[in-house]
C-alpha cells in the first residue's frame, strides 16, 4: 500500500483549463501528474506502466461515456479508476461504480483537499481488494488442489462449492455438482432423511453429533456404490446464515489395509501357536523318551540290588545287607519321581518288579538279570 508521499496520478482530462489546474492542485499535495487528452493517448500511458490512480473524465474527444470508463479499466490492470463527471451524468458514475470504478467527483464541486483525499482513499480501497482477492484466490488453490475432498452448501444444503478431489471421489463434476442437493449425491438413499434433520437441528440451534465432528459414516458416489468415508462437517455463520463446509476422505483403502494386516497378524499369531504346539510336542515326545530310558535303567539297578539282596539274605554281613537295602530305597525313590513324567501305558511299575523279586520265581529272574552285563 502507497503511504503519504508522492503518487503518480494519470488525469485523462480534454479541457486543458481544467487539466491544468488539477495538475498544480495535486502537484502541491505532493502527486506526480501526467496528462492525458484523449483515450488513446491514455491508454498508451497505462501500457508504459508506472501509474498509481487515474483520475478519468468520461467524454473525451475519441471516447464517450460509460465506454471510455471501460476502454480504461479493461487496460488499468489493476490501478484503480476515479471518475470525473458532470452533474448531469451521476447515473453513468453510479454505472461505473458497479463495474469496478472505486470512486466518483463531480467536475467543479469538490476541493482540492477532497480530491486528495478521494484519489488515496482509492489507492488504499484497490490495495485492500487486491490484498482479499489474491488471499481468496490462494484459499481456493489450496482447496482446489487439497487431497480431500472439499464442498461448501448453502443452510438449504445446496452446493456452492466443489473440488477437483470432489469430482474425484464423488464422479460428478464441478458444473454438475453446483446448485444440486448435496444429501442427493453424496449420502446414500437410507441416510438421507436422518442427515438433513441433522443439519436442520444444528441451524435451529439444537446440538447434534455430525457437525463440527469428525465422522466415519458411509458415502455414495454417481455409480451409487457406497464406501467408507471419513467426514469433517463444520459451519461458518454470516449475519445468521449458515454455510456448511465438509471435507470428506475415502478410507476404502485404509480399511483394506487394516484388514489385510489384522489378517496377517492373526496368520502369524496362528503360525506361532502351531510352532509352539510343534515344540511343546517335541519337548513332551523328548521327555517321555528319556523318562522311559531312565526309568529302564532305574529299574535295572533296582534288580541288581534285589538280586544282591537275595543272594546275600543268609550272609551275616549286616552292612552290606543294610547297605543293600539302602541302595534299594534310593533306587524305588528315584523310580517314585521319575514315574509322572512317564507315559503310564509304557511304565513297569516298581512294585510289580519288588514283588517278583519276592515271589518265589525270583530265582529265574534273578539268574537272567545276573547274565547280563554289568550297567
Amino acid at each position: 500500500m502507497i503511504e503519504d508521499g508522492e503518487v503518480r496520478v494519470l488525469v485523462v482530462e480534454d479541457n486543458e483549463t481544467q487539466a491544468h489546474l488539477l495538475k498544480l492542485s495535486l502537484t502541491r499535495r505532493g502527486f506526480s501528474v501526467y496528462v492525458s487528452a484523449t483515450l488513446a493517448h491514455a491508454l498508451q500511458v497505462l501500457k508504459d506502466g508506472g501509474i498509481d490512480v487515474i483520475l478519468l473524465d468520461l467524454s473525451l474527444p475519441d471516447s464517450e461515456g460509460i465506454q471510455t470508463f471501460y476502454d480504461v479499466y479493461a487496460e488499468s490492470r489493476g490501478v484503480p479508476v476515479v471518475v470525473l463527471t458532470g452533474l448531469n451524468d451521476q447515473r453513468v458514475a453510479y454505472t461505473a461504480l458497479k463495474s469496478g470504478a472505486q470512486d466518483y467527483l463531480v467536475k467543479g464541486i469538490p476541493s482540492d483537499e477532497s480530491v486528495e483525499r478521494c484519489l488515496r482513499y482509492a489507492i488504499q480501497r484497490q490495495q485492500f481488494e487486491t490484498d482479499l482477492w489474491q488471499s481468496e484466490r490462494r484459499t481456493r488453490l489450496i482447496l482446489e488442489h487439497a487431497t480431500d475432498a472439499f464442498f461448501a452448501t448453502d443452510e438449504a444444503g445446496i452446493v456452492l462449492t466443489w473440488n477437483a478431489e470432489a469430482e474425484r471421489t464423488f464422479g460428478y463434476l464441478r458444473k454438475d455438482a453446483m446448485g444440486q442437493p448435496l444429501v442427493g449425491l453424496i449420502v446414500p438413499p437410507a441416510f438421507r432423511k436422518a442427515f438433513n434433520n441433522e443439519l436442520r437441528r444444528f441451524v435451529h440451534g439444537e446440538r447434534e453429533v455430525t457437525v463440527n465432528a469428525r465422522t466415519e459414516m458411509n458415502l455414495c458416489g454417481r455409480d451409487g456404490n457406497e464406501f467408507p468415508a471419513e467426514m469433517t462437517l463444520f459451519s461458518i455463520v454470516e449475519d445468521d446464515n449458515h454455510m456448511f463446509c465438509g471435507f470428506v476422505r475415502d478410507v476404502s483403502n485404509q480399511k483394506e489395509m487394516d484388514e489385510k494386516m489384522r489378517h496377517q497378524l492373526d496368520q502369524r499369531l496362528l503360525d506361532r501357536m502351531a510352532e509352539v504346539e510343534r515344540t511343546n510336542n517335541d519337548l513332551q515326545k523328548y521327555n517321555r523318551t528319556i523318562t522311559v530310558d531312565l526309568r529302564k535303567r532305574l529299574e535295572l539297578i533296582l534288580q541288581y540290588a534285589l538280586v544282591l539282596k537275595w543272594k546275600l539274605k543268609d550272609r551275616p554281613e549286616v552292612e552290606v545287607e543294610r547297605a543293600l537295602m539302602n541302595l534299594c530305597g534310593e533306587t524305588e525313590k528315584l523310580i517314585n519321581h521319575v514315574q509322572p513324567l512317564a507315559d503310564s501305558d509304557t511304565h513297569i511299575h516298581q512294585s510289580t518288579i519288588i514283588r517278583r523279586a519276592s515271589s518265589p520265581s525270583v530265582e529265574t529272574r534273578v539268574d537272567n538279570v545276573a547274565g547280563q552285563q554289568p550297567i
